[in-house]
């Protein structure tokens, strides 16, 4: 059944849900020891701490590597399996991650929002506008070595 918060609107079907969001209404924050963040949660507290210790406690059952969060083991893998659970539903290419999926939809859709300020090309990628910019750079510094007059 549905649960409300005493303080404010917030409802959900989980007391779980409640309790967490019901501590935002409080003062009470957990201090990170290295910098100046507060959170509401202990077990977010004890995963940002992570970032300044460098504990990688979650590792992968079938390589060395290691994560700070079991969320990014999780993502990992499934490098090892063939698993692909995203599929396009224009042609069928499928991916592992759904952020993969979601940069890929943007082919069909013809959305490239990143654009190159010199020539007005514009990129699905960024990966691939900064990649244009390095060439467009060393054409345009050979330009004028060549052509001094140009610059």
């Amino acid at each position: 059944q549905e649960q409300r918060c005493r303080l404010c609107p917030y409802s959900s079907f989980s007391i779980h849900d409640i309790i967490s969001h019901e501590r935002t209404h409080t003062n009470r924050r957990f201090h990170c020891r290295f910098c100046s963040k507060a959170f509401t949660h202990n077990s977010h507290l004890l995963s940002h701490e992570r970032i300044h210790t460098g504990e990688k406690p979650y590792k992968c059952r079938t390589c060395p590597k290691t994560f700070a969060r079991s969320s990014h083991l999780a993502c990992h893998e499934k490098v090892h399996t063939e698993e692909k659970p995203f599929a396009c539903g224009v042609c069928g290419t499928t991916f592992r991650h759904h952020k993969n999926l979601t940069r890929h939809e943007r082919i069909h859709e013809g959305d490239r929002p990143h654009q190159c300020e010199n020539c007005g090309k514009a990129f699905v990628r960024r990966e691939h506008l900064t990649a244009h910019l390095r060439k467009i750079s060393c054409m345009i510094e050979e330009r004028v070595k060549t052509q001094p007059e140009l610059a």
